[in-house]
């Protein structure tokens, strides 16, 4: 028969509330989107404030915005797009 209390404690593993590394992705400014898109910063915000493409506004009530982005939701969206481009269409890639 055991005795209460005379049982060494478990282990527990310490929680921590970070986020863990690889989840986590940073937002990056239009510039570098830009490059990642290969499109002007010019292009690429007038396709944000037209909803083609996501942004984050730093401060959404300001008069001038500045935008952040994730290159995954950007990729995400630019793969989506290259699936529905129809093989009879001219922004189809052709075969050599």
């Amino acid at each position: 028969m055991r005795r209460l209390g005379t049982e060494p404690a478990p282990q527990v593993e310490p929680r921590t509330t970070a986020v863990p590394s690889h989840q986590f992705e940073p937002f990056v400014d239009e510039i570098k989107a830009s490059e990642f898109l290969t499109l002007t910063v010019r292009e690429l915000l007038a396709k944000v404030r037209a909803g083609k493409l996501p942004g984050h506004p730093v401060d959404p009530s300001a008069k001038r915005r500045k935008w952040r982005f994730r290159l995954s939701e950007l990729a995400i969206v630019m793969c989506a797009r290259q699936a529905t481009i129809a093989p009879s269409s001219p922004l189809a890639p052709t075969r050599r």
